[in-house]
């Protein structure tokens, strides 16, 4: 746990009177960041809910998915919740609850029990996972697969080596080779 982040008691959160608000600039386990992750979390209670907003910042360090050379790529989330606070998770299903918060019952993304915590690291943690790109892809001028004993050849002249040539040309087939032989 990052200290300063620690979980709060749903009925804490419904004793405060102002919003609770976590500061934090810290590497998170997990995200593979090259600067720390800044940010703010701030939770309400909003009678049967919580409102809950963030901003972070950070740069990740990525690795390419084509070419496996590493990139940077900057993260910057300014993201709203509405958490639905009950213990009568039958009534939420059925939206009866939840028509009385929200405009459209489909909004709603989470709901949590009274007798639980909030816990704004694990919250933090999951908005920068949502923020991951599926592909990795350093950019337009991604050089493609690496070649590895081939610098000087043309694309034109690699196309007309034979099969078995190609399979030495990109490193990442000889782990699928070594996976197959066994």
């Amino acid at each position: 746990m990052i200290e300063g982040l620690g979980p709060i008691s749903i009925k804490e959160l419904q004793i405060l009177s102002s919003p609770k608000v976590w500061a934090f600039n810290c590497f998170f386990d997990g995200i593979k960041s090259i600067t720390p992750i800044d940010g703010e979390v701030e939770a309400l209670y909003k009678g049967d809910s919580i409102s809950i907003k963030c901003k972070i910042n950070t740069q990740l360090l990525l690795t390419c998915d084509r070419c496996l050379n590493e990139f940077k790529k900057a993260i910057e989330i300014k993201e709203q919740e509405i958490i639905l606070v009950s213990d009568q998770l039958d009534e939420v299903l059925n939206n009866n609850l939840a028509k009385n918060i929200f405009d459209n019952a489909e909004d709603l993304l989470e709901v949590v029990n009274p007798k639980d915590n909030f816990d704004p690291e694990r919250w933090a943690f999951e908005q920068l996972s949502l923020q991951m790109p599926l592909i990795n892809n350093c950019g337009d001028n991604c050089p493609g697969p690496c070649l590895s004993s081939q610098t000087n050849t043309t694309q034109s002249e690699l196309r007309t080596q034979t099969n078995h040539d190609n399979d030495s040309l990109d490193p990442r087939w000889n782990a699928l080779k070594r996976i197959q032989s066994k």
